[in-house]
């Protein structure tokens, strides 16, 4: 088994080098830390049977935060065909809302809140960044123990969520974004009845 990660370098995402890091689970294990080219990209995710994509996001992707794609998502709708029918797991802002555009299916994370800044603008006060990347990476290391653990994707959002043992605005916020998709939770086109 093959799992490609794909998380660029970025101090600001630290935190999430927990969910991969030591997790024989994940078999054999390539991590991409910097823009290695379209073809390889592409290469490297057509070899792999899972995929984990960390970092900072928007709708259209993940983003590019090195800038040297030419583009702003190292990964968007042009990785859809590759990146279907594997494992994946996307965890960086509006994940979610780029696997629902693109009826893409595996665990994915909404809106995270990862930065002090992020708190604001989403209306949730009052709390550090020292405590906020406490909790980033908290929830990173649960991720880890459930592929440590074997278990299924779909079970990914309510075990983690049983798990959240602050309930305060943060978390469940954080927690309350969670998602995991099937390919039969969208719905089919008409070429495909």
């Amino acid at each position: 088994m093959k799992t490609l990660i794909i998380h660029l370098a970025d101090e600001t995402t630290n935190e999430l080098s927990l969910i991969y890091e030591n997790c024989p689970a994940l078999g054999d294990v390539e991590r991409i830390s910097d823009w290695i080219g379209d073809e390889a990209l592409n290469n490297k995710i057509r070899e792999a049977d899972n995929i984990i994509m960390l970092g900072h996001g928007c709708p259209s992707g993940l983003l590019d935060i090195t800038y040297k794609s030419g583009r702003s998502c190292i990964i968007d709708h042009r990785h859809l065909p590759l990146l279907k029918g594997k494992n994946v797991i996307g965890f960086w802002c509006y994940a979610r809302e780029f696997a629902i555009d693109n009826q893409l299916s595996g665990f994915f994370s909404s809106m995270w809140i990862s930065e002090e800044i992020e708190a604001w603008m989403c209306g949730i006060c009052g709390f550090q960044q020292e405590y906020i990347r406490k909790e980033c990476a908290k929830v990173a290391t649960r991720i880890n123990r459930l592929l440590a653990d074997g278990v299924p994707l779909c079970e990914f959002p309510e075990r983690l969520k049983s798990q959240n043992d602050c309930h305060n605005d943060l978390t469940e916020f954080n927690y309350g974004g969670l998602a995991y998709f099937s390919p039969e939770d969208f719905p089919k086109s008409p070429d495909e009845h």
